[in-house]
């Protein structure tokens, strides 16, 4: 079994990445070139997601939500706003699995959001650390591993040798959108060490 099937989120992601088509990680624009429209995709993942737990009992036991503001909650200090939470809304026993999604730029010299993705590492850090959810996942569309690698390597963030074994890097291409490829972050973070 992969990586990606040991873990129900994982697995749950992934199926519905499977299901992702091109048009929704790059959007067609009106007289102009398409563009790459992370909301876009974040919407459909979240549509796939929703239809494979309406299908079958395997991922009925949490509740799937979206852009959800932490900044309301009795329990998170800090001032989250998650891509995906996978949890039991209104108590911390049953967080499952917290989610960032990062899309390509759409400038011509493409050149990664060095800043957005530690943000991203960050959340996903303090959410496993700090408020007791099991799992995180990074998912990349039209980034490869290649190209994220050296900036999740240099990222200088408190603890997260602590949860690195815990969170799944996912790699889809618009080329090739049922081709979904993942990697522990723990396995990415030693490459070149």
């Amino acid at each position: 079994m992969s990586d990606c099937e040991s873990v129900v989120y994982f697995k749950l992601i992934r199926d519905a990445m499977k299901q992702v088509a091109s048009k929704y990680i790059v959007l067609d624009v009106a007289g102009g070139s398409p563009k790459h429209r992370e909301r876009v995709y974040c919407y459909e993942l979240y549509h796939q997601m929703r239809c494979l737990q309406k299908q079958g009992t395997e991922y009925i036991n949490f509740t799937i939500n979206g852009e959800i503001d932490k900044s309301g909650s009795q329990e998170v200090a800090q001032n989250f706003n998650p891509d995906f939470v996978m949890h039991t809304p209104g108590n911390m026993e049953n967080n499952g699995c917290v989610i960032e999604v990062k899309a390509k730029s759409n400038s011509n010299r493409y050149v990664l959001d060095k800043e957005g993705v530690n943000k991203d590492l960050k959340t996903i850090t303090c959410m496993l650390h700090c408020y007791k959810y099991q799992y995180g996942a990074l998912i990349f569309v039209d980034i490869t591993e290649g190209e994220i690698a050296p900036i999740l390597q240099e990222a200088e963030i408190s603890h997260l040798d602590d949860i690195f074994e815990r969170v799944m890097v996912f790699f889809q291409n618009k080329n090739v959108p049922r081709n979904i490829s993942c990697k522990r972050l723990k396995e990415i973070l030693e490459i070149n060490n």
